[in-house]
């Protein structure tokens, strides 16, 4: 909720862009070491309202303007239609995640490996049925799910 307030604020002050991105910067650091074609953990320490202010004040913008707009009705009822936009899609915010159409509720190995799992069963499945590999997704995902989701995130 404090991320998304404070982009919502930040966007009073012209700064939508340069907000969203010092957010996602934050949020998935690049580790020390990694490879540049790893993946960095999401780093949701970074979500709390102390850490969004220091990444606001990072960006250079006004903190009390920031925290007023984010306490404003304006900003509320904006994350709330969020909310209400994405929940059917089965996000409880952002950033979510998803395996083949389905929300991740959690990024741990623990919770990811069953899924993964049930996957790659429906994917042999399909494939065995004569299904090329190479149109598996086309044809068992993405054809069978929305093809296309609007929103007023999008970039």
């Amino acid at each position: 909720m404090p991320a998304g307030l404070a982009v919502c604020a930040a966007n009073k002050q012209g700064q939508f862009q340069a907000m969203k991105r010092a957010l996602w910067r934050k949020l998935f650091p690049a580790g020390a070491g990694q490879a540049a074609t790893a993946r960095p953990e999401l780093a949701a320490e970074q979500l709390t309202l102390e850490a969004v202010l220091t990444t606001a004040a990072e960006v250079g913008l006004d903190l009390q303007r920031l925290t007023l707009d984010m306490q404003g009705e304006a900003c509320q009822r904006w994350v709330r239609a969020g909310e209400a936009e994405l929940a059917p899609l089965g996000a409880r915010g952002t950033p979510a995640f998803y395996l083949n159409g389905r929300a991740l509720l959690a990024l741990d190995a623990d919770s990811i490996s069953p899924l993964l799992e049930e996957e790659l069963e429906k994917a042999r499945r399909v494939i065995a049925r004569g299904v090329p590999p190479a149109d598996y997704y086309r044809t068992a995902v993405t054809e069978l799910g929305l093809r296309k989701v609007a929103s007023r995130f999008a970039d």
